[in-house]
């Protein structure tokens, strides 16, 4: 299917594709479709840039997610690509039984199909839509049944010709079947004991030196010379015959196809559609169970380009790690620029990635590995400059490599592209690399693009404190264990523990000490700085795990409290019900010894009313004595 007429699209540079790893995520994608048409849907996927057709896009796959979360997920199967079977019937050629078997399948499924999306169009009105568009051939379907078999055979009730041809047929196998057996039987001239088919003819495995005692028809030899295959003179005939039998149930077979085939061909727009559709449908089902395995959700598409993502993680690390082994954090971006620093291995380039990944995927109509409430704008240009561009083959150094790079992306960025650079303006002197770094900040943000930067200059880690245009962010790392959280820490900087670590790592304490006294007074309050506001950061979050930690075992404390009282409940009211029917047995056991000393009475004081009436209240209140009414 076409993507809505009121969508642009724009090829995104291959480039920023393969930089961001996306070819990983279209490669998953890929193998969650079912049909070869619907893995060529997935490989030609569609960047939307349209508002309206992203977030149709995006209600799509969670349309589909919702019913294959559901307890009656869609009636898909796989499906062969028809599209050539279906060009040969167009022109006049016979298609072969096999191929009518796989149209069979198609029209059952888009009837089924169709159907199931008709009944859940409250729940999946996109999806529905897209269902009007099947239509349903019951006729041809039927035909299609009642004539071929699963393999695609002819079936003997197809035509009373091609049941009387195939009773002939066989009788006259049966016939020269039966003689074979009686010549096998006694002759001692054949090389083993069986006889087989050349050529469609019945023949005798005959041994090279015995040739001249079988009168007959050489057909074929073994591919050891040592035997020949021999048609006997006296089973010419009986062969022709046979031969002839097959011809006209080839023939009719070959007829009843041709006619299946023609009326397939005055069919043939509807059907192609609705292999279209199956499709179209198959991509989306593959969108929703790669959102199924990401655990992805469907965010809050924006008009202005937004970045709040909360607990993102990156995609292509959920497919190849556990989830409980990739962190997540929550990236945001309220202004222009966005300043990301902390120390090496951090996980500064999974959080540029992790950004242009969720981008990418919200155009493409997937959904993005999330917490509920995530916002994201569409981008309709993405840049990327990650990794070392060095080239020694092109005699480029890593900063050459990164400035034409740069060079390129400053020729097409404009309002509302997203560009993601990593390690901006490094690998020349830092004070003229921090200089271009910001040089190039400014560019940005005065075109109006979204910018988000990793660096490790101390220069550029001020502006985020000094204009409303740049925000800071960083990642952390622990000293301790000499390894990074991968936690992002929005608002501040971050360190780069060079020194740290180095000093971690066995580099001399007096070389370390020297090192602090070449960074001035000016870094060194920086960095105690930092280090300030990361311990309290870490402080916090080590006080938020505990809170999260309390208030999950008080869940679990609660909820143990709730099972507890449910369980009482059930037993009081297991006990009530016990102790009633008891209760209702003794009362009926009360009441009929009642009735009986009643009628004794009655015998005795006969003609007496008043004293049946007294003692019939007597009995009464004696009756509600033993059992009081239950509460």
């Amino acid at each position: 299917m076409k993507p809505p007429p009121s969508d642009r699209t724009q090829n995104l540079s291959t480039k920023t594709l393969t930089t961001l790893e996306w070819p990983r995520i279209m490669a998953q994608l890929v193998q969650f479709a079912d049909s070869p048409m619907g893995k060529e849907r997935c490989r030609e996927l569609t960047f939307h840039t349209s508002l309206t057709a992203v977030r149709e896009v995006q209600a799509e796959t969670s349309e589909m997610r919702g019913l294959l979360d559901g307890e009656d997920p869609i009636p898909f199967a796989p499906f062969a690509d028809l599209r050539e079977a279906l060009a040969m019937a167009r022109i006049g050629a016979i298609l072969p039984g096999e191929t009518l078997v796989e149209i069979r399948r198609l029209l059952g499924m888009s009837a089924k199909v169709s159907r199931f999306l008709a009944a859940h169009r409250e729940d999946a009105p996109h999806l529905a839509a897209i269902g009007k568009r099947l239509t349903s051939l019951r006729d041809l379907w039927k035909r299609l049944c009642v004539t071929l078999s699963e393999r695609g055979e002819v079936l003997d009730h197809a035509s009373p010709a091609l049941k009387s041809y195939r009773r002939e047929a066989q009788a006259l196998h049966h016939r020269i079947k039966r003689r074979l057996e009686q010549i096998v039987a006694t002759a001692d001239y054949l090389q083993e004991d069986y006889y087989t088919l050349r050529a469609d003819r019945y023949v005798l495995p005959v041994k090279v030196e015995m040739r001249n005692r079988v009168e007959g028809i050489v057909h074929d030899t073994s591919g050891s010379g040592q035997t020949i295959y021999i048609e006997p003179a006296e089973l010419v005939e009986l062969n022709n015959e046979v031969r002839l039998a097959d011809l006209k149930v080839e023939e009719e077979i070959r007829r009843i196809l041709g006619e299946l085939t023609a009326l397939v061909a005055e069919k043939i727009e509807a059907i192609s559609e609705n292999l279209v559709v199956l499709a179209h449908l198959d991509f989306i089902h593959a969108r929703a169970r790669l959102s199924q395995a990401l655990e992805g959700i469907e965010p809050i598409v924006t008009e202005r380009p937004v970045i709040d993502l909360r607990q993102a993680a990156n995609p292509v690390l959920l497919l190849t790690k556990r989830r409980e082994e990739v962190v997540a954090n929550d990236i945001a971006l309220h202004g222009k620029a966005l300043i990301l620093s902390g120390p090496n291995t951090g996980g500064k380039t999974v959080t540029l990635k992790t950004v242009g990944l969720c981008a990418l995927m919200l155009r493409a109509g997937l959904h993005i590995p999330a917490a509920a409430g995530s916002r994201l704008g569409v981008f309709p240009d993405i840049f990327a400059d990650i990794g070392d561009e060095q080239s020694i083959s092109g005699s480029l150094s890593t900063f050459s490599g990164h400035i034409y790079t740069l060079v390129e992306i400053l020729g097409k960025v404009k309002a509302g592209s997203l560009v993601l650079l990593d390690e901006i303006a490094v690998g020349t002197d830092p004070i003229q690399g921090t200089a271009l770094a910001r040089a190039l900040l400014e560019h940005f943000v005065a075109k109006g693009t979204r910018v988000i930067v990793t660096t490790h200059y101390e220069g550029l880690k001020t502006l985020g404190s000094l204009h409303p245009d740049y925000e800071n962010a960083s990642v952390t790392f622990d000293l301790e264990r000499m390894q990074p959280t991968y936690r992002v820490i929005l608002g501040q900087p971050g360190k780069s523990y060079a020194l740290e670590i180095a000093e971690k790592l066995g580099i001399p304490p007096a070389i370390i000490a020297r090192a602090h006294e070449f960074l001035g007074a000016e870094t060194r309050d920086m960095e105690r700085v930092l280090s300030s506001l990361e311990a309290r950061e870490n402080e916090y979050l080590r006080r938020n795990r505990e809170i999260a930690t309390l208030r999950a075992e008080l869940l679990e404390l609660k909820e143990g409290y709730r099972r507890r009282l449910d369980q009482l409940e059930t037993k009081r009211r297991d006990f009530q019900t016990r102790i009633r029917r008891e209760l209702d047995r003794e009362l009926d056991r009360v009441k009929r010894e009642m009735n009986r000393l009643l009628k004794e009475a009655q015998n005795e004081a006969r003609g007496d009313q008043k004293r049946i009436i007294r003692l019939k209240k007597r009995a009464g209140r004696l009756a509600r004595s033993v059992v009081p009414p239950l509460d």
